[in-house]
């Protein structure tokens, strides 16, 4: 409000703002909430890490991704996106797989 910006909102509404921050946001549930996405977000990039990982070491013992799949008993398309990665991008790492595989 000091530099303008919103005061046509915020001025009617700052009795109603005021309270709701005071009486609707809870620090410690809201960092629970965020610590709670952060190991679930973790525990997601190791499942798909340690997965690319015996991914790399199947296909470079010249392994199929159909018998890959069998193997690892996983989803054929993640499968297939791994090795086509695998195969356009041999200097990448896992984690530049992880990331490229996320967008």
């Amino acid at each position: 409000m000091e530099h303008g910006i919103l005061t046509d909102i915020l001025i009617p509404l700052s009795v109603e703002v005021k309270k709701m921050l005071l009486t609707e946001y809870n620090e410690k549930k809201a960092m629970a909430w965020l610590k709670k996405e952060a190991r679930e977000e973790g525990r997601q990039e190791g499942r798909i890490g340690g997965k690319i990982d015996l991914v790399r070491k199947k296909a470079a013992k010249g392994r199929s991704p159909e018998e890959i799949e069998e193997m690892l008993e996983e989803n054929i398309s993640e499968i297939m996106e791994i090795c086509e990665m695998l195969n356009c991008h041999p200097k990448w790492n896992d984690e530049r797989i992880y990331e490229e595989m996320k967008s």
